[in-house]
């Protein structure tokens, strides 16, 4: 084969490497100028096995580098330079080439400079590059089973050499590592706790304080899938060839990276049919186990296991001799120490061996008695009885119990309890016998006979005084049946004493049951509870229905054992009386507690626990449930018109179809009035068909309560408003999830009643913006962020009589809040009064400032008073100290009460109207005519004036109901001699109307807007000008 050289150079000189190359694989040769580094010729072969076309190969040899495994870089260029600089003229390596699809293959070069001489370096560069990879591999397989092979007979020499389980463990790890070429070894035992933990028991190599970080487990969790758990868990090898890129041991790919393992192995251990344990081997290649090495090392595991079974057994023997050895030891110090007469007889009755204390209860030496025979101390029963008796005690097969006179070395006898078990001992029968001496309790039982001659003379006594007693009483014997019952227990349970005995505690005749109404088990009652834990009883409260009644009679019980002098249970004693009446009167009590008198429903505190309990099972289950908060609408002008009695009817129906219109594990109550919440549970998983359902269940209950009430032989009609607030998971507070619903029902109003809405997030970001706006208002006082605005009231020629003021809050950061948004929040907390009080300060000292001035100071100031802020007890003493403090005339202070004031409680409020006019403050009605006032109140009310509301002067000259209505009230204000002034006037058509009908006194954006004092005065100065009011 000529590859063109000169010189006489030719192919032999490189047919080893050719002979290599036939051999196992593919090959090339290959020719370089060395003076130019261009290929003369390519190896386009080897190229194209590794998948490159000839194009994507450079004609220089730099190009080659690209291809070259980074590690076999430094020793190729290390060779070349040798050949280069003359050291050598040819070199031999072995190094790895890219293929196309990413993989490293092996090959072998073997290159000569074939022009070298004594005068030149040459130039003409030649070699051969062949294939190597398969060889390398089968090489390294072989390598690797020599090694492993090596591993199992030093293994097996360890099993061999161990004295306990924890040594074998420690060879075998270092041995794995040390001859089988790993990077580590280690063992775990499965541990059986509630996390199925992994103990490392052994280990060698890499350390394992990181891996440890993470507890290792042999659940089926992330902790659980490495290579010892899942050997564990599946027992079976489990083989991660690529360890850091497996996703099941994420856990550990850092502590494998740092530690430079490729892949690892875990083989489970079997000891008696049992996976105790796994061993697991790490190297630090990937792909490193074939399938023959993973058979050696299964062996190698089989190997381990056998020895940890081996040592645990050679263990147990060991510790069994131990104990046999002790045993004996402990057996013979018993029996010369023991109490007992202890005595071991052979077959013809002599004695092999006996205790100190026979020695000493007959009198006699230990060498005296052994051999002795039996006869020598039996002082009652003759030779052929003695004979006879040791034949029967021999051939029983459990102990023989008797009593009998024992015979001292001086003579005496005494009496002797005889206890004798037969026995094999060096496999010759024996009798192990034992004696008492019962000479004491002889003498106590005879006192026994004749105190019990005494008790018998007694218990007819004591019969007679139970059968007296007002508490039943009857005694079980340890079976439950009946021995005696006195004519109290007859009473309650409605049989006889004859009826009564022999019964057994799970009698038909009778049934119990518990305080939640429901069959108590045989179990639970009372004899058995007792039986079962041989404790007394007390205080046990259960309903017994009896076949003679259907009535349930309620019963405090309590029972005990009594025991004989021996600890023996002799019988049972139950004692109970009648807690009927005390049972109803306690219901009743918890009835009113958490119960609406009225309706039945359950109230605000039985609702609240109901559904904090609904919240918690959301959380739980993951289900979706709902809150419907009911109004009905106009029930108050119901209420009013019609009575209450009336009104309490309606209450009941309209309770009565909530509840048709629901599930029973569904929650109604009653807040009270006419306010209802219901509560839904379980109703789905997913928010669409939980929302749907909702839906269907609130229409059902709005059309339901919408339909005509028969009430009284009347038809009556009602709507409700209802709102809606789902909730899920326990995320809201019980609390928040009624304010939320609240919330619902007012937007449901706001649409016009008898209708139904669901919170939104929308809500919920007002009710945080509440919440907010509450805490800021608390600073609002004392920060002096509040003010009064003005606005001017005037009569039938525009004359200024005064001013309404209205109240702002300038917000350091909001700016300026409006009081529909504040106003709100103060009513429902206690700021309203704090609010309330420094406005009517705030009027006063204004009147006192207008009192120095002739044109002001006839003007009056009217002031909002909330109902809360009215109900206080001493707000009449409050106003009456502020209009002394600031010396004002009280006929300049007005105070305007909403209908909502005066109808909270009519008698106060009147009281305390009364008491303001004594004092000569003006009281008006604000927003007459959009409540539900009854003229009989309006007729106690010692008001100066009636303020028709702006929603009516709104519409005046275009709605004849408004019309009417303005007129009607401006005829009742007449005719109960009262002034009347309209707010809301804003063009000259409503104030000629209001006019033409005899309003006296205007209020409205006509005239001026509400303004701020320094406005208000200069408005003020500028009155005498008619046109400002034209």
């Amino acid at each position: 084969m000529e590859i063109g050289m000169s010189g006489g150079e030719n192919k032999n000189n490189l047919q080893p490497s050719i002979n290599y190359a036939n051999e196992d694989g593919v090959f090339d040769i290959w020719e370089n100028d060395l003076s130019t580094g261009r290929f003369i010729h390519k190896s386009n072969r080897i190229f194209a096995a590794l998948g490159y076309t000839p194009d994507e190969i450079a004609p220089d040899i730099d190009s080659i580098w690209d291809f070259i495994h980074p590690d076999d870089i430094p020793n190729i260029q290390r060779l070349l330079n040798e050949l280069l600089s003359g050291v050598t003229d040819q070199y031999h390596c072995e190094f790895r080439l890219r293929a196309k699809n990413g993989d490293w293959i092996w090959y072998a070069n073997h290159n000569k400079v074939l022009d070298r001489d004594a005068t030149q370096l040459g130039s003409r560069f030649v070699g051969v590059t062949l294939d190597i990879h398969e060889k390398r591999n089968r090489d390294k397989e072989k390598t690797v089973l020599l090694r492993t092979h090596k591993l199992l007979n030093a293994c097996t020499n360890a099993l061999i050499e161990a004295h306990t389980e924890q040594e074998l463990l420690d060879s075998i790890c270092t041995l794995t590592t040390t001859i089988g070429g790993y990077k580590m070894a280690w063992v775990g035992y499965a541990q059986h706790d509630a996390n199925k933990s992994v103990v490392i028991q052994s280990h060698y190599g890499i350390d394992l304080e990181y891996c440890q970080q993470v507890q290792i487990t042999w659940s089926d969790t992330p902790t659980g899938q490495g290579p010892i758990g899942s050997a564990i868990r599946t027992n079976s090898t489990i083989v991660y060839q690529d360890y850091v890129n497996n996703p099941r041991v994420t856990l550990w790919r850092d502590w494998a990276t740092a530690s430079g393992f490729g892949s690892s192995i875990g083989l489970p251990l079997n000891v008696n049919n049992q996976v105790i344990g796994a061993i697991s081997a790490y190297a630090d290649e990937d792909f490193a186990f074939s399938k023959p090495e993973v058979e050696l090392l299964e062996e190698l595991a089989k190997i381990l296991s056998y020895g940890i079974e081996t040592l645990r057994t050679r263990l147990q023997n060991t510790q069994a001799q131990v104990a046999l050895m002790n045993e004996n030891e402990k057996n013979l110090a018993l029996l010369h120490n023991a109490s007992d007469g202890i005595h071991i007889l052979d077959e013809q009755g002599n004695v092999i061996e006996v205790s100190d204390s026979f020695c000493e209860m007959l009198g006699y030496t230990r060498a005296e008695m052994i051999g002795m025979n039996v006869s020598h101390w039996e002082g009652q029963l003759s030779q052929k009885e003695l004979d006879e008796n040791l034949t029967h005690q021999l051939s029983q097969k459990k102990r023989v119990l008797f009593e009998t006179v024992h015979l001292r070395k001086d003579g005496t006898i005494f009496n002797v309890e005889v206890s004798g078990f037969p026995l094999q001992l060096n496999g010759k029968p024996v009798l192990f016998s034992s004696s008492r001496d019962i000479s004491a309790r002889k003498k106590i039982e005879d006192n026994l006979h004749k105190k019990q001659r005494q008790l018998i003379a007694n218990e007819k006594k004591f019969r007679e005084l139970l059968s007296n007693l007002n508490i039943a009483i009857i005694v079980h014997n340890p079976d439950t049946s009946i021995t005696y019952s006195n004519p109290r227990a007859s009473e309650l349970l409605g049989l006889t004493p004859d009826q009564l005995q022999g019964r057994v505690a799970f009698d038909p005749a009778w049934c119990f049951i518990n305080e939640q109404g429901s069959v108590v088990s045989i179990e639970e009652y009372p004899v058995n509870k007792v039986l079962s834990t041989m404790t007394p009883l007390e205080s046990h409260v259960l309903g017994v229905i009896t076949t003679n009644a259907n009535d349930i009679v309620w019963l405090s019980t309590n029972a005990f054992p009594e025991f004989d002098e021996e600890g023996t249970l002799r019988q049972i004693i139950v004692h109970f009386d009648d807690i009927t009446a005390r049972k109803q009167a306690d219901e009743q009590i918890h009835h009113l507690a958490f119960f609406d008198d009225l309706t039945g429903l359950p109230n605000r505190r039985l609702l609240m626990d109901r559904l904090n309990s609904a919240l918690a099972t959301s959380a739980r289950n993951k289900k979706y449930g709902a809150v419907l908060f009911i109004d009905l609408d106009r029930f108050k002008t119901i209420n009013d018109v019609l009575g209450h009695d009336f009104g309490d009817l309606l209450l009941k129906e309209v309770a009565k179809r909530i509840q048709a219109c629901v599930r029973r594990v569904d929650t109604v109550a009653r807040l009270g009035g006419d306010e209802f919440v219901v509560v839904l549970l379980d109703l789905d998983e997913q928010t669409s068909v939980a929302t749907q359902k909702t839906a269907m269940i609130a229409d059902k209950i709005r059309q339901s309560l919408s339909s005509t009430y028969k009430i009284k032989g009347n038809e009556q009609h009602s709507s409700p408003s209802i709102g809606v607030s789902m909730f899920y998971d326990n995320q809201d507070s019980a609390e928040s999830l009624l304010r939320q619903a609240d919330m619902a029902m007012y937007k449901a109003k706001d649409s016009g009643r008898n209708a139904f809405r669901f919170f939104n997030p929308e809500m919920q970001s007002a009710v945080e913006t509440r919440a907010l706006l509450e805490a800021d208002l608390r600073y609002a006082i004392p920060d002096n962020q509040l003010c009064l605005m003005y606005q001017i009231q005037v009569d039938n020629q525009h004359n200024p009589l005064g001013a309404e003021v209205l109240i702002r809050w300038v917000h350091p950061k909001r700016g300026l809040v409006s009081p529909m948004q504040f106003i709100p929040i103060a009513e429902e907390s206690s700021l309203i009064l704090d609010i309330g009080g420094w406005v009517i300060k705030e009027a006063c000292r204004q009147l006192a400032h207008w009192a120095k001035f002739e044109m002001t100071e006839k003007l009056t100031i009217a002031v909002n008073v909330s109902a809360q802020q009215f109900r206080q007890i001493d707000f009449v003493d409050v106003v009456l100290r502020t209009l002394n403090i600031y010396q004002v005339k009280p006929e300049r202070l007005k105070l305007e009460l909403t209908e909502s004031v005066v109808l909270n409680d009519v008698n106060d409020v009147v009281n305390k109207m009364h008491a303001l006019k004594e004092i000569g403050v003006q009281l008006s009605m604000d927003d007459f005519g959009t409540g539900y006032s009854s003229l009989s109140y309006l007729k106690q009310l010692p008001l100066d004036q009636i303020k028709i509301d702006q929603s009516f002067v709104r519409d005046i000259t275009s709605d004849p109901n408004d019309a009417v209505m303005v007129k009607t009230i401006i005829d009742l204000a007449k005719n109960f001699h009262l002034n009347v002034i309209a707010e809301g006037v804003e063009n000259e058509e409503q104030l000629n109307f209001l006019k033409s009908h005899g309003c006296e006194a205007y209020q409205g954006y006509l005239f001026s807007r509400p303004i701020y004092i320094d406005q208000f005065e200069e408005l003020l100065s500028a009155a005498s000008a008619p046109q400002l009011f034209e």
